[in-house]
């Protein structure tokens, strides 16, 4: 079943906490920050989404992202580069530590049109590729291409926590 030509970009943001072992609910409530926040992006439209049989065919290894789905991205980017102060999005774009991927190519090329603002603002932000992002890997649209390959398609990111087989 492939997805509907309009798949959306979707962002989930999630507040980690820091806290010692015996904190009662309403220190939690009144008196803790997150210690950490992370917001997780789904891919953009790739092509095997266009394809009811793109998830089979062999022919979508490693897909790219369509034409949609490079729209997606510009429109999801365009918040984030006008955000106002206080909200999610402006967070993300003063905050962000870390820009991780999952190493297929439509993961690393959402991160990296989505989050162009980011990376405009704060050129130091760090930007890695992580095998353990990836779903599982239950069809050909799944894998990726050798570390060597997508290192030199985007040399921006590091590739040290992915492995070459």
């Amino acid at each position: 079943m492939s997805r509907p030509p309009q798949w959306p970009i979707s962002l989930l943001t999630a507040s980690i906490f820091s806290l010692p072992y015996d904190t009662d609910d309403d220190d939690l409530i009144d008196d803790y920050e997150p210690f950490k926040t992370v917001h997780f992006l789904s891919h953009a439209q790739a092509a095997h989404d266009t394809d009811p049989n793109g998830k089979e065919s062999d022919e979508y290894v490693d897909a790219r992202l369509t034409d949609m789905g490079k729209t997606q991205c510009r429109t999801v980017a365009k918040p984030i580069a006008k955000s106002r102060k206080g909200s999610i999005p402006h967070d993300l774009l003063i905050s962000a530590d870390l820009l991780a991927a999952s190493p297929l190519t439509r993961s690393i090329t959402t991160l990296l049109r989505t989050l162009k603002p980011i990376l405009a603002a704060r050129p130091d932000t760090h930007l890695l590729a992580h095998e353990y992002l990836c779903g599982a890997v239950r069809y050909p649209c799944d894998r990726r291409r050798s570390v060597a390959a997508l290192a030199s398609d985007f040399p921006i990111l590091q590739f040290d926590l992915v492995p070459n087989h």
